[in-house]
């Protein structure tokens, strides 16, 4: 039997980490059940159990990871929640999509948010996989919606400085060509982003 952790043990740690990322988690959380704000928390402690029965090294490291692997297991939840309803789109990309829409707003201080917010929900909800690739919507998320900075988003998507400022740049020229586009034009197949 193992004696119980002192004042300095790794639940400790573990309990600092948790403590620190939270607020973040439970951010991404409201924006993937905008319609379910009741559910978050249960969703947020699912994914600490997750993290402290898969991961028993989880003291050990550094917050960033703990976060990516929290956002993981409740992107999972979500979407296995999802289908229980039988709502169509049930993948990881589309929990990401949901949190974007939520706060899309026209009125807000942020570019991105801004532009999102004056496209139809609806048509945005159609066309947003064409427009942004998974990564630029990730790097989005993660910058605009739960505001990181750019380094710390950055470490936290495991890429470097550079990749994350030139997809995010990216994707704002696409949303901006997107916004004044006629609604009726005939959506372009091509993946290639606009320089």
């Amino acid at each position: 039997m193992n004696p119980p952790p002192t004042a300095a043990g790794p639940d400790d740690g573990l309990a600092a980490i948790l403590t620190a990322v939270l607020p973040q988690v439970r951010r991404y959380a409201r924006g993937a059940l905008s319609s379910e704000p009741d559910l978050v928390e249960e969703f947020v402690q699912d994914a600490i159990v997750d993290l402290i029965e898969h991961h028993p090294d989880a003291a050990g490291m550094e917050p960033d990871k703990v976060v990516v692997m929290l956002q993981r297991s409740i992107k999972y939840d979500v979407m296995n929640h999802w289908s229980k309803q039988n709502r169509r789109l049930t993948s990881t990309v589309a929990v990401d999509d949901e949190v974007l829409l939520t706060h899309a707003d026209p009125d807000s201080g942020n570019e991105f948010l801004a532009v999102l917010g004056r496209v139809d929900h609806e048509r945005l909800l159609a066309e947003l996989p064409r427009l942004l690739s998974e990564k630029q919507r990730r790097v989005i998320v993660a910058v605009d919606v739960l505001g990181l900075s750019q380094p710390h988003a950055a470490r936290q998507l495991g890429m470097s400085l550079s990749s994350l400022e030139k997809l995010r740049a990216r994707a704002l020229t696409r949303l901006r060509e997107h916004l004044v586009a006629p609604a009726d034009r005939t959506p372009s197949t091509s993946w290639e982003i606009p320089r």
